[in-house]
């Protein structure tokens, strides 16, 4: 039964050669946690049969799984994303696609820029809508 099994394996990755290490959804999830997500991404690609045009889907679908997980993550790890996105551009033979994904980044980015600005720290209002007060406390 055993052997069986190994055979079929074997005639399986010979015959379906497209097929990814592992799923999108689970690259874009070890990314989401803190893995290293530029080396995630770079073993799924590397691990990518299949034509040209089958890759270039498959990390579509890559990039679209880690984009979606990248709306809920802490600044530093979308970072980390967006520069995995970028990797995975260089990876992609159409040029259209190629610059699609890269524009994808660039929105990762964005929003984290808007995330940083909003977190930075201005002379504006405070948190409950008041002026800060400028002056120590000992002067009041």
């Amino acid at each position: 039964m055993f052997k069986r099994t190994v055979v079929a394996m074997a005639f399986a990755c010979a015959v379906l050669p497209s097929i990814a290490f592992a799923s999108a959804a689970s690259v874009a999830a070890g990314c989401a946690s803190g893995g290293n997500c530029v080396a995630l991404v770079n073993a799924e690609i590397a691990a990518m049969g299949g034509s040209p045009a089958d890759k270039d889907k498959a990390i579509a679908d890559l990039v679209v799984a880690i984009g979606n997980e990248a709306q809920s993550v802490q600044p530093e790890t979308r970072q980390s994303m967006a520069n995995a996105v970028d990797a995975a551009a260089l990876q992609v033979s159409n040029p259209e696609q190629r610059a699609r994904i890269v524009a994808i980044a660039a929105s990762l980015r964005r929003i984290l820029e808007t995330e940083t600005a909003s977190l930075g720290g201005d002379d504006g209002p405070d948190s409950d809508g008041g002026e800060r007060n400028e002056f120590a406390a000992s002067d009041n």
